[in-house]
């Protein structure tokens, strides 16, 4: 591919970190790479970047640079997924698991626009639902979907199914639905197992079941699943789609492969466990 482009996701006016904008600019303006950003940023970044609508800016670049955290990220990645645009993530929160640098490391950049590196590309999952307002929603995803009650002190009762049959019936704060590359992320902390990347599955996992028989199960992606919560226990559902504003639910939750992929830009050759051990680490779950 050759990059004469490249669009850089920030974190949000509040948080833009100026000094690493600025040296990243300085990287893809010595190679003369046109470089653009959404057009809220304008007063803050006194560059000559091209400032652009935020689909103007997936649809005319050739790469997406994340600055920020997996948050960052994630939250791009549909519209990357959307116009089959390639991300690169540099971290500047505090775990960036799905980052490829930090903000340390910039010189990785000519590595990039020297065409020495990998695609990952991470499987997507999809969440159609309607709300309360009767109003249907279709969300594409990298990391989770989060199905919970909201604030309401009560436990729900959570009735998964695959074509018309019951799999397992959860009576928990709510339920994760998960990625491979989500599975390090809530699920990991809600008990799930770590699955590889390359796993074509989807995994389930219960936050805090009042019984402790259920368990996360894996899936095949060629299953469609199917969530209803029992509005009899339940006054309020939420589901929450890759970190996002949580949506009240009316009815069935469906949750299925996405058609769509992310792909992530690997100029490192660590591995997975590598990263896995390494940010574990840091996290403080492994000593």
């Amino acid at each position: 591919m050759d990059i004469k482009s490249i669009g850089l996701v920030l974190k949000n006016v509040e948080e833009i970190n100026i000094n690493i904008v600025e040296k990243v600019w300085e990287i893809l303006s010595a190679n003369n790479i046109s470089v653009y950003a959404e057009e809220k940023y304008a007063q803050y970044i006194k560059l000559p970047f091209i400032f652009a609508k935020k689909e103007e800016l997936f649809q005319k670049t050739d790469v997406i640079l994340s600055l920020g955290g997996d948050g960052t990220l994630i939250a791009a990645a549909r519209n990357c997924a959307k116009y089959d645009k390639p991300i690169m993530g540099i971290n500047l929160g505090h775990l960036g698991f799905l980052s490829e640098m930090e903000k340390d490391e910039l010189h990785g950049l000519n590595k990039l626009l020297s065409g020495d590196y990998t695609v990952d590309e991470r499987m997507m999952i999809t969440c159609e639902f309607t709300d309360t307002e009767d109003k249907f929603h279709t969300y594409h995803c990298l990391n989770d979907i989060i199905i919970s009650r909201g604030s309401y002190p009560r436990m729900i009762d959570i009735n998964l199914e695959i074509n018309g049959e019951t799999v397992e019936n959860y009576t928990a704060d709510g339920l994760i639905i998960s990625t491979p590359t989500g599975s390090t992320a809530y699920s990991l902390a809600a008990g799930g197992p770590v699955v590889e990347p390359g796993v074509k599955g989807m995994i389930v996992t219960p936050i805090c079941p009042h019984s402790l028989e259920n368990r996360a199960i894996l899936f095949s992606d060629e299953r469609v699943l199917e969530i209803s919560v029992n509005e009899k226990y339940n006054k309020k559902v939420f589901v929450s789609p890759d970190g996002h504003d949580s949506v009240e639910v009316k009815g069935v939750i469906t949750v299925k492969k996405s058609p769509y992929t992310t792909k992530l830009l690997r100029i490192n050759n660590k591995s997975f466990y590598s990263i896995l051990n390494d940010k574990l680490s840091e996290r403080g779950a492994k000593k």
